[in-house]
């Protein structure tokens, strides 16, 4: 790993913003947390938005639910729901599905329906059927045409 890590940092090093993301998540693994956090957020800070999803399931794993929140918000604004993945997979382990389904209804209200056509398709994937055609339908209701197709095959 330590040599990856070194072939991370030269990359970020060079602009390569996605680097520090991988940077992030090796140091995750390696236990440094605090480290890990500073890296997701540089790697936000340079326009890799991919990383938020990451930093804000750290925040949530270390008891800061309004930050990782937060944190969800700036995807959701940003157009980045596929980042909200790490964080809902938590939010499921600990909270159950209902936690993930009511941040996506509220984005949705909010005018983000995207939101929950991304859930429903993750609940397709684990065959919740019941939930993926809730998610699917508030979605659809509410603009998000990827999600009125998804309803049709199913």
């Amino acid at each position: 790993m330590k040599g990856a890590a070194v072939l991370y940092q030269a990359a970020a090093d060079a602009g390569h913003t996605a680097s520090l993301a991988s940077l992030a998540w090796l140091r995750e693994r390696a236990g440094s947390l605090d480290e890990a956090a500073q890296l997701y957020q540089a790697a936000i800070d340079t326009g890799h938005m991919g990383a938020i999803g990451y930093l804000a399931r750290l925040r949530e794993q270390a008891g800061d639910r309004k930050e990782a929140e937060r944190l969800c918000w700036i995807a959701v604004e940003a157009g980045h729901t596929h980042a909200l993945q790490p964080l809902w997979a938590v939010w499921d382990q600990e909270d159950g599905p209902q936690r993930a389904e009511q941040f996506a209804m509220r984005a949705t209200e909010a005018g983000h329906p995207e939101v929950a056509g991304r859930l429903a398709y993750l609940r397709e994937g684990t065959g919740d059927r019941e939930a993926s055609i809730r998610l699917y339908q508030a979605a659809a209701g509410a603009g998000e045409t990827r999600s009125l197709a998804a309803l049709v095959q199913l």
